[in-house]
């Protein structure tokens, strides 16, 4: 707990906490392991990027490669915490305490791009926090190739040639690989099975929100001017809110223009006038993809027990 607080947050010695990250961003801050009653040693990492502080997972960094090579098309659920500029810090130092202290998986990010993040259209997204929903078109998080032999996909590792359809078997209920002699030692944090969302129940997302609502607002931290348009809001919160960020084809949307590319006597034409898959538009809703809401429990349990009232922006 910071020294001096009346709420739970990351004291300013630490190496996660925004005031000595923001000094050197792009350093090494080390990491942070933590474990505590949790079946397994969660590990905790920090990368500066493309405007974005994130804490996050190696499985994590897994999971947003793997969403990836399937064009963002697998769900792509987020919990969206709405912070005015001026109490960014303080919420991160406070929502990265929980986040760790809860275990949670994947990751989460901050905005590290002022007012021009914060007052444009993304407005109520300032942090988030990542729901791993496992799909079968994200392999596992394996490292695969095609093979000629074999005339299927298979895993690139040790002293293996299990093809993906044999994966099911070599996971533990944990997430971990079972027998640690088929692969690389730390390539279990790699893995993106099913398993990976049983300790993340909508009763563990119940009460990670509401404590999360109720920390910010007893740091006296402000939205930013309520939360995000496009989102869902949660009930009983004033800074939470749900969407799945899925690439969609919104038919009215205008597209990029194609791109002429000139080589000598050649004319290449990058791109094209018709719909493609993009970021969901504010427009387009919460869920613009239609996938199942994995927190739709998570939601009933916020109506029947909404957190503390909402403290005055």
């Amino acid at each position: 707990m910071e020294s001096g607080t009346s709420y739970q947050a990351l004291a300013e010695s630490h190496p996660f906490a925004w005031g000595s990250v923001r000094k050197n961003p792009k350093g090494n801050h080390g990491v942070v392991r933590t474990r505590q009653d949790w079946f397994k040693t969660m590990t905790y990492h920090l990368l500066d990027s493309n405007g974005f502080l994130l804490l996050h997972t190696l499985r994590g960094r897994v999971y947003w490669i793997s969403q990836n090579t399937t064009n963002h098309t697998t769900p792509d659920w987020k919990l969206h915490f709405s912070v005015c500029e001026d109490d960014l810090g303080v919420a991160w130092n406070i929502l990265a305490e929980w986040f760790m202290e809860s275990k949670c998986e994947v990751g989460m990010k901050v905005t590290t791009s002022g007012s021009s993040f914060c007052r444009s259209t993304q407005r109520g997204r300032e942090i988030t926090v990542y729901v791993y929903q496992y799909d079968a078109a994200l392999r596992r998080g394996v490292m695969y190739e095609r093979s000629p032999d074999m005339n299927c996909d298979v895993y690139i590792g040790d002293n293996t040639t299990a093809s993906i359809a044999d994966w099911p078997a070599l996971g533990s209920r944990e997430g971990h690989i079972a027998d640690a002699s088929q692969l690389v030692e730390y390539e279990s944090d790699f893995y993106l099975g099913p398993e990976i969302e049983a300790p993340y129940s909508p009763k563990f997302w119940y009460d990670f929100i509401s404590e999360a609502e109720r920390r910010l607002q007893r740091a006296g931290v402000r939205s930013n001017d309520g939360v995000a348009e496009g989102d869902l809001p949660l009930p009983g919160c004033r800074f939470a809110s749900l969407r799945n960020e899925a690439f969609v084809v919104e038919p009215d949307r205008p597209s990029p223009a194609p791109v002429v590319v000139v080589d000598g006597d050649c004319h290449v034409v990058i791109g094209t006038n018709k719909p493609q898959l993009q970021y969901p538009s504010n427009q387009a809703g919460w869920n613009a993809a239609g996938h199942r809401n994995p927190l739709e429990e998570t939601v009933y349990l916020l109506l029947l027990r909404p957190p503390l009232a909402a403290a005055p922006r």
